[in-house]
């Protein structure tokens, strides 16, 4: 069974991110570095804070859903 494409109304708009980030406590940023610093092995990037910058660059730009 072949399952229906998501409408782009299921998806954050790049204002939707932009608050969101603006929004964050300081406990949410130290939580999302934490993550970040896990995913970090592995990867291209250098420290987390390149990680992070990716997904909100991909998430707003609409590259990544």
């Amino acid at each position: 069974m072949e399952q229906a494409e998501p409408s782009n109304e299921d998806f954050a708009t790049s204002d939707d991110i932009h608050e969101a980030t603006d929004t964050l406590t300081e406990g949410d940023g130290l939580r999302l570095m934490k993550a970040a610093r896990i995913c970090l092995s592995g990867t291209e990037y250098q420290n987390p804070n390149e990680i992070l910058n990716e997904a909100v660059a991909r998430a707003m730009s609409g590259s990544r859903r």
